[in-house]
């Protein structure tokens, strides 16, 4: 079907859309002078070759820049077959050319007709790459793509139109089917026909075929096209191309027909006459797994609606059992402006970057003298690269086009600037400074883009976002979550930006308690040139409040009560071509301890000495928070523990006559800060009174042997005491300690705090004296022939700190499980159940508590502040009433005080 108009009658040439183009070597003396079945020569601008088995190659006058040279060889059949019913004639040939070159006009190829061969129904076929097209990645193949042409009687060629050649190579084959018309030159000029269709408002016209609805194979839905279907995208092209002549852009780059009737061909002197631009309907299909979906395939939910090959100036728009439907005809303005896209020559060279070529061609289809989206497609998301072509990310990047267009107060025709430079990332930045209503880079204006797309909504592509302003848009990025608290701040976030890519980080500030605390928030890079950042607070939410903002690189953000604020980060990697590595750091303020009392040096008398500390800078600078854990060293030089208060808070110890050095030593482990300890030395004295605390009064007990167990005859048995004294710091006695039988007056078994002794059998009282203080106990030894049971613990293990958190029953008690067992060491055997007994007691006490019986035992406790010792016996008896003992101090660290 055609479609064109004529101004005037009287230039009915023009007025056919037909346009003429001459191509010569120098005029008529040169006619004859082209070498034949050259492998390889030179082609000039306006001249012509004649190559391999008499094919001619010629080049339109001003259609290329310069000469370059063209190899013609035989090639080898190509593993993909033609289309169907489609038949080569003659041999597949090989063009090279010494660089890739598109011509302005396209070349003009003339190839020898065998003999025999049906002349009415001739093509060109070419060997397209998916360089060659304009095409996402997924759908990258070869194909076959047909060139329609003319046959010459006067001198046996068929005449085709080739839009490039290429530095690797194309293959082509002439071939014939009967769906190919190639109607023979007249030499004459076409004469305007009453049949024609005419418009009032455009001299040229498209020609729109309906193709391969009768190739079974490839139509497998069984699609049917009509006469209806090509007017109507004949209609569409031509509203096409005139909103885009209108616009100021260039010609498409389309192959247009030869008129037969108009046209006449010798080598190196052809009078060729162009018609009505050319352009297919082609059928949706199913394809398979191992195909790919282009053209007009279907699969995996995704259908290439439509396609541009560049390499043969060619577009086809693909239909379905519904016809030519308002997406196909959106298809349409889609291809044909690629197709306008290459007619500027900077975009026919390489490198083209598809975030451009697919990014202004998916603008394009509702955007005339102002851009608007394509609504059909989601928004582009910044987290991922602007250059993305992930998931058809290339289309989505309209959204960078339509901003920058509406945000200037410019329309479609604003990207001939970029058009006129190139296609790639390269070129828009170039084609950004040089701009004289932009005048910055793309690093610029893609950080402007991603606070926009992302938050800001200054330009809110004609409403299209729904979202108010300086309000977080949770379609334009998968967010990273931070917890920010004030007893643990987060450790540094490390992320890794592609070129042109964003990170939104959202950190939410939480107090603990109703202090409030500073939160410091810092992002770095190694590069911060290409680093841009902003912090977005969400009480600016529906207000315009954030824009005004500073674009800062550091935060302290103040939470002064028991309250919880939230801020996301914009990052942005402006970087054009290189990843960025970025820190999201959480600097740690500087930290202090100092000891308030006792003060060094300082005089106190016996009795509840307190200790005092403050740390400052710790746990996200609230001093409140931070715990300190008290120690001291007695006069004997052991350390002994005191218990754990936070920064400001007392602890309390009573201390009787004696030298101490205090330690206070802060525990924070919320995030990587070096803990701090601090020092000071006091006495402590008696009263002036004279009369001592009671914690400072003698006493003596006896912890070895116990009454409840029996010992064997003619065996060593540890004798023990726990004493108390105006110096409890220490075990070092004050007095002598006397161990004696039977009482006050017996014979002395031993001496000091630790000593030993043996009994015979029967029942023994021992008694142990300490200045003015005593105890006894009695035992039980027995005569036994054998070897004692051994008592072992499994657990708690060899670390006898026990964090009162992990022992918690959720109300008020700490519950400690405690296993053990029991070996017969005469027969090896284990002894479990009733045969193993437990006790403890607090550590300096001499009576022991029942805990019960059993492999498995629970100590049950109220929480204790800040820590205790305890002694836990286990004794096992075995099947002749011999018993072994093992105890075992555990320490039970509990909260703060």
């Amino acid at each position: 079907m055609t479609h064109y108009i004529t101004k005037l009658i009287q230039v009915a040439l023009l007025s056919l859309g037909l346009t003429l183009f001459t191509a010569c070597g120098g005029g008529e003396d040169n006619k004859n002078k082209i070498p034949d079945n050259l492998t390889s020569t030179l082609l000039e601008n306006g001249g012509s070759i004649k190559g391999i088995d008499g094919i001619v190659i010629e080049a339109f006058k001003d259609s290329i820049d310069e000469a370059i040279t063209v190899e013609m060889k035989v090639a080898s059949v190509p593993m993909l077959s033609l289309p169907s019913s489609t038949k080569a004639q003659g041999k597949f040939y090989r063009f090279n050319a010494s660089k890739d070159v598109y011509a302005s006009s396209s070349f003009l190829v003339a190839i020898p007709v065998p003999k025999d061969v049906d002349t009415k129904h001739l093509a060109l076929a070419i060997l397209l790459q998916s360089e060659d097209r304009v095409l996402h990645e997924t759908q990258a193949e070869d194909v076959w793509d047909v060139l329609s042409g003319v046959y010459s009687s006067e001198n046996n060629y068929f005449i085709a139109t080739l839009p490039f050649l290429a530095k690797d190579g194309r293959t082509l084959v002439l071939v014939s089917s009967s769906k190919y018309d190639s109607p023979t030159l007249k030499g004459k000029q076409k004469k305007l026909k009453s049949s024609y269709k005419h418009t009032a408002e455009s001299d040229i016209g498209f020609k729109v075929n309906c193709d391969r609805f009768d190739d079974a194979e490839f139509n497998n839905r069984n699609t049917t096209c009509s006469n209806i279907d090509e007017t109507d995208l004949e209609l569409a092209l031509q509203d096409a191309y005139t909103d885009m002549k209108n616009l100021g852009f260039a010609d498409p780059y389309l192959t247009r027909e030869i008129d037969a009737d108009a046209s006449s061909y010798t080598p190196n002197n052809a009078n060729i006459v162009f018609g009505h631009y050319l352009a297919k309907l082609l059928p949706i299909r199913d394809v398979n797994a191992t195909q790919k979906r282009w053209p007009c395939g279907e699969k995996d939910e995704i259908t290439n609606l439509g396609g541009y090959s560049a390499g043969s100036k060619s577009f086809f728009v693909c239909i379905g059992s519904n016809g030519l439907t308002n997406s196909a005809l959106g298809t349409a303005t889609h291809e044909y402006f690629h197709a306008t896209q290459f007619g500027y020559k900077a975009i026919r060279k390489k490198p083209r970057n598809l975030w451009v070529t697919e990014g202004t061609a998916a603008a394009s289809q509702n955007s005339l003298t102002d851009m608007q989206r394509d609504t059909s497609r989601g928004y582009h998301p910044i987290d991922k690269s602007l250059k993305s072509k992930v998931k058809l990310l290339e289309y989505k990047a309209q959204d960078f086009w339509v901003y920058l267009g509406q945000k200037s107060g410019l329309g479609l025709n604003y990207l001939q600037d970029f058009f006129l430079k190139g296609a790639n990332t390269t070129t828009v930045d170039k084609a950004l400074k040089e701009n004289f209503q932009m005048t910055q880079s793309l690093t610029d204006t893609y950080w402007d883009w991603a606070k926009n797309q992302a938050f800001e909504k200054t330009t809110n592509l004609r409403g299209s976002f729904g979202v108010k302003n300086c309000k977080y848009d949770p379609r334009m990025a998968t967010i990273e979550n931070i917890n920010y608290l004030s007893d643990a701040p987060p450790h540094d976030k490390v992320f890794d930006l592609p070129p042109l890519t964003s990170k939104v980080v959202k950190i939410n500030f939480i107090a603990m308690d109703k202090l409030g605390y500073t939160g410091e928030v810092e992002v770095s890079s190694s590069t911060m040139s290409d680093i841009q950042v902003k912090f977005y607070d969400t009480s600016d939410e529906d207000t315009n409040n954030c824009l005004n903002k500073n674009e800062v690189s550091q935060k302290s953000i103040t939470i002064d009560k028991a309250d919880s604020l939230t801020y996301y980060v914009l990052i942005s990697n402006t970087s054009l071509t290189n990843d960025r590595n970025v820190i999201l750091r959480f600097p740690r303020p500087s930290t202090s301890l100092e000891i308030l009392t006792p003060t060094n040096n300082m005089n106190l008398e016996e009795g509840n000495t307190k200790f005092m500390a403050v740390a400052k800078g710790f746990d996200g600078g609230n001093s409140s928070l931070s715990y300190i854990s008290w120690s001291y060293i007695n006069s004997a030089g052991t350390k002994v523990g005191i218990g754990n208060s936070k920064s400001g808070e007392e602890v309390n110890l009573n201390l009787c006559d004696g030298v101490y050095t205090v330690t206070a030593k802060t525990l924070y482990t919320g995030f990587n800060t070096t803990n701090l300890s601090s020092s000071v030395s006091f006495r402590v004295r008696n009263p002036d009174s004279g009369i001592l605390p009671a914690h400072c009064s003698w006493s003596i007990d006896i912890s070895e042997p116990t009454s409840d167990i029996s010992y064997l005859s003619g065996k060593t048995i540890d004798l023990r005491a726990i004493i108390n004294d105006d110096h409890p710091e220490t075990d070092i006695p004050l007095s002598s300690i006397v161990w004696r039988e039977g009482g006050s007056t017996g014979s002395i078994l031993g001496r000091g705090l630790n000593s030993s002794t043996k009994f015979g059998k029967g029942q023994h009282t021992i008694y142990v004296s300490y200045g003015n203080a005593h105890a006894q106990t009695t035992i039980n030894v027995v005569d036994v022939i054998g070897t004692l049971p051994e008592a072992r613990f499994n657990s708690p293990e060899a670390d006898n700190n026990l964090n009162w958190v992990d022992y918690f029953d959720g109300e008020s008690n700490v519950n400690i499980s405690f296993i053990g067992i029991g070996i017969d060491n005469e027969d090896g055997s284990i002894l479990n159940n009733n045969a193993l007994s437990w006790s403890y007691r607090t550590k300096g006490n001499s009576s022991w508590i029942a805990m019960g019986q059993g492999t498995n035992v629970v100590l049950n406790l109220p929480i204790i502040s800040p820590s205790q010792t305890f002694e836990v016996r286990l004794v096992v008896t075995d099947s002749d009433g011999m018993q072994g003992t093992l105890v075992k101090e555990v320490t039970i660290v509990g909260p703060v005080s």
